[in-house]
């Protein structure tokens, strides 16, 4: 809303002039300095990243202190711009302005899918209320169909040897 008196998300300053919007975000891999001792330092080991980017909207610079006097912690920066925010009070609040989404694949997930995940199953194995087993069993149905496939696709059948032998899923 243009018109809202607490613009706590806003345009780019870049784009104030644009007004052709086709093709006008901001696009690309970026690199972001994290702070040490924060869940976007645990997440990723290191002191930055680089994920990719596609928008044209901010965190407004103006209300960060206010932000972060309320609890939320901008962990992840690039220049002045707030790209990983988190809450210390909370098991896994993780947010960031990139698409972590966009340099996954199916055999090496971006570190924070990775973190969720474990964040969830260590959670749930706390719990003591059998979802972790739940979960490793359908981790293991699912890793055995894709062998399945994997053998019909290399000509083998799921008989041999190799469909018999454990499999280790990285997330």
């Amino acid at each position: 809303d243009e018109e809202t008196p607490y613009p706590g998300i806003h345009l780019l300053p870049e784009q104030y002039e644009t007004e052709d919007m086709g093709g006008t975000m901001r696009l690309g891999a970026h690199e972001t300095d994290i702070d040490e001792g924060t869940l976007a330092h645990e997440v990723y080991g290191d002191d930055s990243c680089t994920e990719r980017h596609r928008h044209r909207y901010e965190v407004n610079p103006e209300y960060i202190d206010e932000l972060e006097t309320e609890g939320l912690v901008f962990s992840g920066r690039a220049d002045n711009r707030m790209e990983i925010l988190e809450r210390e009070d909370h098991p896994f609040f993780f947010g960031t302005q990139a698409h972590p989404e966009f340099r996954s694949r199916p055999d090496r997930a971006s570190p924070p899918f990775v973190a969720f995940v474990e964040t969830v199953l260590e959670l749930a194995d706390a719990t003591g209320d059998g979802a972790v087993d739940d979960v490793d069993g359908a981790v293991d149905d699912a890793d055995g169909a894709v062998d399945d496939a994997d053998g019909a696709a290399d000509g083998d059948d799921a008989t041999s040897e190799s469909a018999d032998e454990p499999n280790e899923v990285s997330l």
